[in-house]
């Protein structure tokens, strides 16, 4: 996938960067609060959403296990003019819903029936890990490192009659293994995709319904399921997706490997899921995880050099303007979605948009949408100088030149982006 600077683009970003620009000498954080936050938003997506042919868009914003801010803005159903709910509007997440396996994953290993560093061929009824050299762990599927090429083709399907199950594609589609495990972070669906269905397994549920009762429910996300098609209550309530808004519906998307990506929700819903995350793994009185897992979950799985982000155990981990940002982005083909915590401010930031727009302007939005988040209520105390070169800046850059194709999966936290290649 390309992208070009065109005017659509342009006009996103130079909507968002006018109204985040800061005024010379002056302190650019701005309180967090409904006020302030309303104020920034009613300005910015109005103009974005239109300019960029985008239908419409959800977000939510929570802080110390509380809503502050909720809104939809645009159009479910262009045609009825059926405005975005974020309580009500249904919209697919994505490579998002890999937060909600990696969650199943961890409550099983507290329960001590998963072990990360375990070969998964163990919970396996097939045989995936390579028969010399190391086995691959649930903790390299958690950190995408199993090593396994990535590859779209068979993941999604139109014909709700012919959907494949989650089994059945993994048996029949097994990822050529590039990488050698443990070692090499390439993004994988697939690798997702296997979690999922070790989930199954060990707990003796479809997957689905392991989610159902021991996420969703006890968090009340009772607008969310991972059930495809969807179920007969949720389908009256389901945004259209859109490439523009101005060139019609598209039809629903289902995809294939359920645990990398199926899951439906409400951004409401979405608030109620980040909160668990940022009150150590409780929401009310549902504890979801320990404290001990959710610090785990939170924490980077290796080093990064400085300025680069890394992963956290499902998680993508970075530093914005000072803080600990992790997250997790989806994409659809219509909708794309962006989830980012900052762990140690207790606040949290979802947003979902139902189109692609006029060339590809959702990207460019929702980069601008959290750069301006941060720069408007966590901005820097001091200005960051540019990090010295590394010695080794020379060799490493020889090491990556060539050329590479993008597989077409994108995942970001703090809106930068993970763009997972393969080098040719």
């Amino acid at each position: 996938m390309r992208f070009k600077i065109t005017a659509a683009v342009l006009g996103v970003t130079l909507a968002a960067a006018a109204s985040a620009a800061p005024t010379p000498g002056v302190s650019t954080g701005h309180p967090l609060d409904a006020s302030d936050l309303h104020a920034w938003l009613d300005g910015l997506l109005p103009y974005a959403i239109k300019s960029g042919d985008i239908a419409g868009g959800v977000i939510v914003v929570v802080k110390d296990g509380k809503v502050l801010f909720q809104e939809g803005y645009g159009y479910s159903d262009m045609e009825k003019r059926t405005p975005m709910d974020p309580e009500k509007t249904l919209i697919r997440a994505g490579s998002t819903s890999k937060l909600f396996t990696w969650t199943a994953v961890m409550q099983l290993v507290e329960q001590g029936k998963i072990d990360l560093d375990r070969n998964v061929d163990d919970y396996l009824d097939f045989k995936i890990s390579p028969a010399s050299g190391k086995p691959i762990t649930l903790r390299d599927l958690m950190n995408h490192r199993g090593g396994f090429e990535e590859g779209l083709k068979d993941i999604l399907a139109k014909d709700p009659h012919g959907l494949q199950s989650t089994e059945t594609y993994l048996k029949e589609h097994p990822r050529p293994l590039l990488f050698p495990p443990g070692e090499v972070p390439a993004y994988s669906n697939y690798g997702a995709a296997l979690a999922g269905y070790i989930v199954q397994r060990v707990s003796g549920q479809p997957f689905e319904r392991y989610v159902e009762e021991h996420i969703l429910l006890p968090l009340g996300m009772r607008h969310t399921t991972f059930d495809q098609p969807l179920p007969d209550g949720f389908k009256n309530a389901m945004s259209d997706g859109y490439r523009t808004a101005s060139t019609g519906p598209q039809p629903y998307e289902l995809i294939i490997t359920r645990p990398a990506g199926s899951m439906t929700t409400t951004a409401s819903d979405m608030a109620h899921f980040m909160s668990a995350h940022l009150q150590q793994g409780r929401f009310g009185d549902y504890a979801m995880l320990s404290p001990q897992t959710v610090e785990l979950m939170h924490s980077p799985s290796q080093a990064a050099p400085p300025g680069f982000s890394t992963l956290a155990h499902g998680f993508f981990h970075a530093i914005r303007n000072g803080r600990t940002v992790i997250g997790h982005g989806g994409d659809t083909v219509f909708f794309h979605t962006d989830l980012n915590l900052l762990p140690e401010e207790g606040v949290g930031i979802f947003y979902n948009f139902n189109s692609r727009g006029r060339e590809n302007a959702v990207y460019a939005l929702r980069k601008a949408l959290f750069d301006q988040f941060m720069d408007r209520y966590f901005p820097p105390v001091a200005p960051t100088p540019d990090p010295p070169a590394l010695a080794s800046a020379v060799g490493d850059a020889h090491r990556i030149a060539g050329r590479y194709r993008n597989q077409g999966v994108s995942s970001t936290a703090s809106s930068a982006s993970f763009i997972f290649c393969n080098k040719r």
